[in-house]
């Protein structure tokens, strides 16, 4: 049995919360309302500046929801420090992974890294999807292989990374 983490803390990480007028900090004063404002550490930053500051001062986690920017290169960058702050046995969550740029490091994760997908929400099966009908059979088969069928997809990270300087694996 997992024993409780004494101080339960929730990190945000947005730079838009209060910066864009359209969210006029909607979501911390919903959590406010709710009673979990106590538990919530709010960082007001990029997630490329956050995430390398939190690795660096050894924090430790073990659940992580990955809705950022949706290039390929900071879903990237986000998973990789992600998976330095991540507990062995520790859940990551990419969201949006019907998109192209998403689904491309989902691919990675499952194939190059000590990941396995234990859920997923949403299916890109279904013949409206985008990336269902702009990919081939061949890409197709490889996400349903490592269970990458959703729009929201949920890692377990299974040991920490051991790969030797040139390891690689298509995706």
């Amino acid at each position: 049995m997992k024993q409780s983490t004494p101080n339960p803390r929730h990190i945000v990480i947005d730079p838009a919360q209060n910066a864009v007028a359209y969210w006029h900090g909607v979501g911390l004063a919903n959590l406010e309302r709710a009673g979990y404002r106590g538990f919530v550490e709010f960082i007001e930053k990029p997630s490329q500046i956050a995430l390398p500051e939190l690795v660096s001062a050894g924090r430790r986690i073990d659940f992580a929801f990955i809705d950022g920017e949706h290039t390929f290169d900071h879903v990237l960058v986000d998973f990789f420090f992600v998976d330095q702050l991540l507990n062995v046995g520790g859940i990551v969550v990419l969201d949006d992974a019907g998109w192209p740029s998403i689904r491309s490091v989902a691919r990675f994760v499952a194939s190059n890294r000590s990941y396995k997908v234990v859920a997923h929400v949403g299916c890109d099966s279904d013949p409206k999807s985008k990336l269902s009908r702009d990919e081939s059979p061949a890409t197709r088969q490889f996400d349903e292989g490592f269970g990458l069928d959703g729009h929201c997809i949920a890692f377990e990270k299974l040991a920490n990374d051991n790969r030797q300087c040139d390891y690689f694996v298509p995706f």
